[in-house]
């Protein structure tokens, strides 16, 4: 739906349904270089029908060392995604963030996300993304892997602060 390279994006109330991508992040994307501010706010990404993605982040790709929790917001949004291919590099059912961007998820609900690789949020390299007052429910890993049913971090480097969050199922 939204690739975002550079700008000010201001998105809320929007509802992201049904939304596809072939690659990465089926309702939002940021560029290897983004360097642009997106707050979204009061969304719902998938909670009708859920978003996809072919290899990584079913509703949300971020992949930028320019995307900080300051830079990038997520505020009382409803995430819900999957994704499915037959790469080797299939990650992040709701939000696969990568390449040192940090965004800030705060009273965001994870619901129903699946993929073959980290159900939810697969967190990748350098990147230091927030979570405060989340809810994860009802993910799952689906892959032969098992690796994080809610929650992968595929590198030592950081580990991100999940501050006041819920696991359900």
């Amino acid at each position: 739906a939204i690739y975002h390279g550079s700008g000010t994006l201001v998105v809320d109330g929007a509802s992201f349904d049904g939304c596809h991508a072939d690659k990465f992040g089926g309702a939002y994307g940021t560029t290897d270089s983004s360097d642009g501010n997106a707050q979204f706010k009061n969304c719902n990404f998938g909670k009708v029908t859920r978003n996809t993605a072919l290899e990584r982040g079913g509703c949300i790709y971020s992949n930028s060392p320019n995307v900080t929790t300051t830079s990038h917001t997520f505020t009382d949004c409803w995430i819900s995604g999957q994704v499915a291919g037959g790469s080797s590099d299939v990650n992040g059912g709701g939000v696969r963030v990568g390449g040192g961007a940090s965004p800030a998820f705060t009273r965001c609900t994870f619901d129903n996300c699946s993929a073959e690789d980290s159900g939810a949020v697969h967190i990748a390299g350098s990147s230091a993304p927030s979570f405060t007052n989340c809810t994860f429910s009802n993910c799952e890993n689906v892959g032969s892997s098992k690796n994080g049913g809610a929650v992968r971090m595929s590198s030592a480097a950081n580990h991100p602060p999940f501050t006041s969050c819920h696991f359900i199922n």
